[in-house]
């Protein structure tokens, strides 16, 4: 049996709260941690929904066997013009903490078999830093429909 083709689908996110950064999540209680990932995922299996909900026939093709993932969170500048401080930006390693939850939505709601290693091969994660707009992030999962 030949593979089938690979499937590109591109979903936006809002930006979760400060607090879901690695460096303030470690900070935080447990409980309050788990209250803003709790709503953020949510917020997340939502958006998850009405994006799949509206392309026609949502069934098993929009199913992926496996992902290889693209996580793109656009910072733009502050709305004044002033450039924000280097600390005021999160690094990639603390981005992969905020986007959690959105791999746990894309699983709750049956786009995604499960978020281990074996289905999401790969995940990059990269900054885009736009003179306006607001802040989101880009999640493009490339795979083979299941």
């Amino acid at each position: 049996m030949e593979p089938r083709p690979a499937v590109t689908r591109t979903l936006t996110f809002p930006m979760p709260g400060r607090a879901l950064f690695t460096n303030r999540v470690l900070r935080a209680h447990w409980s309050v941690r788990h209250r803003l990932v709790a709503a953020h995922r949510q917020h997340c299996r939502a958006i998850v929904n009405h994006y799949f909900a509206t392309l026609p026939d949502w069934g098993r093709q929009y199913q992926f066997a496996w992902v290889e993932a693209e996580v793109v969170f656009v910072l733009p500048e502050m709305p004044d013009g002033r450039r924000r401080k280097r600390s005021k930006w999160p690094d990639n390693d603390g981005c992969l903490t905020a986007s959690k939850a959105m791999f746990d939505a894309l699983v709750d709601q049956g786009v995604l078999v499960d978020d281990g290693p074996e289905y999401v091969r790969s995940v990059t994660v990269r900054q885009e830093r736009p003179p306006t707009g607001p802040e989101e992030i880009r999640v493009t999962l490339k795979g083979e429909p299941r």
